[in-house]
C-alpha cells in the first residue's frame, strides 16, 4: 500500500507525519550484514519502534500482524514477512536485486475483528468514538518506507569499481582517469595495460596498485565530489556514499579528500607495511 500520510480511512492510522495520533510514532532501522560464507547472500535486520503501547500489546497477542514487504522495481523482485517479532532478520539472496530496494513496514488486523483503542489518539477521533471495529487485513500502522541501493559493487572493495582501459596513444609510465555512471576506467597503452594487470596477481603487486593509482584515483573521485563535479545517480558516487556511511563519514565542502581516501581503502600504507616489510 502506497504510503500517504494524508489519506484518510475513518479510523486513526499511526503514520508518519499523520496527525491521527497524538505524540506517537512509529520507525524503522534497516542494516545490511553479510553472510559468513557466502558472496550473494546477506541478511536484512530489521528493528521497529512503536510508539503506541496498545499497537504492541496487540502485536504480541497476535491480534495485530507486521508485514515487512521487500520490493526492488528494477528487477521486480518481491517478498513479503509476515511476523510478530519487532526485531528479526530476513535472508536475501543479492542476485535478484539492482539498484533501489524498498522496504515497507505495515501493521495489519490479524484476528478476525478487532476492537483499535488508545490514549493517545488524536482528540478529534476520541470525540467521536473511544475504540473503532476492525477487521482482518485492515492497516493500523504503516512506517515511512526504506530505500536501500543494492549493487554488486557496494559489497565488495571500492576498487571493484575501476576497469582498466587500454589507449594506444599514451607514453609508457603514464596513466589518466576518467568517468561513466558506471565505472571509472584508468586509462594507459596497452603494454601498460598488461603490467598493471600482472600486478593484481601478487601480494606485492597488489600493494602498489593501491598506493599508486587507486589512492590518488579516489583521492580524484572524492575531490569531484567536493567541487559538485558529480552526479547523484552515479555508481561510483553511490558506492563511496555508502561505503562512508560503515564509518559515519560523508563528503561535504570541508572534508579531506586524503583522510577519507585512506579510510575508504583501509589505510592503504598497511598493504605496503605487511609486503615489504623491514627488520628494525
Amino acid at each position: 500500500m502506497r504510503f500517504d500520510p494524508k489519506k484518510s480511512f475513518g479510523y486513526p492510522v499511526l503514520r508518519k507525519d499523520s496527525s491521527d495520533y497524538v505524540n506517537a510514532d512509529i520507525n524503522t532501522i534497516i542494516e545490511l550484514i553479510a553472510t559468513e560464507g557466502s558472496t550473494h547472500l546477506y541478511e536484512i535486520e530489521y528493528h521497529i519502534m512503536i510508539g503506541v503501547q496498545e499497537i504492541r500489546d496487540a502485536i504480541l497477542s497476535r491480534d495485530l500482524a507486521l508485514v515487512v514487504s521487500f520490493f526492488c522495481p528494477k528487477t521486480l523482485y518481491a517478498e513479503s514477512l509476515v511476523t510478530q517479532d519487532l526485531n528479526g532478520r530476513r535472508e536475501v539472496d543479492m542476485r535478484n536485486i539492482k539498484g533501489d530496494l524498498f522496504i515497507t513496514v505495515e501493521v495489519i488486523v490479524n484476528s478476525a475483528t478487532f476492537n483499535l483503542k488508545s490514549t493517545k489518539f488524536h482528540p478529534e477521533f476520541l470525540a467521536s468514538s473511544e475504540n473503532f471495529l476492525l477487521h482482518r487485513g485492515d492497516l493500523v500502522s504503516q512506517a515511512l518506507p526504506v530505500k536501500l541501493f543494492i549493487e554488486r559493487e557496494v559489497f565488495q572493495s571500492v576498487i571493484s569499481l575501476f576497469q582498466w582501459a587500454p589507449k594506444d596513444d599514451m607514453s609508457d609510465g603514464t596513466w589518466r582517469m576518467g568517468c561513466s555512471p558506471d565505472s571509472v576506467q584508468i586509462y594507459a597503452n596497452p603494454k601498460q595495460i598488461r603490467l598493471l594487470t600482472a600486478a593484481q596477481n601478487s601480494k606485492e603487486g597488489k600493494a602498489l596498485l593501491i598506493n599508486a593509482i587507486f589512492f590518488p584515483a579516489i583521492i580524484n573521485l572524492i575531490s569531484q565530489v567536493i567541487a559538485g563535479d558529480y552526479d547523484e545517480t552515479d555508481l561510483w558516487f553511490k558506492v563511496l556514499e555508502m561505503k562512508l556511511q560503515v564509518t559515519n563519514d560523508r563528503i561535504t565542502e570541508s572534508s579531506d579528500p586524503i583522510e577519507l581516501a585512506q579510510k575508504l581503502l583501509k589505510n592503504p600504507l598497511s598493504a605496503l607495511n605487511q609486503t615489504f616489510m623491514v627488520d628494525e
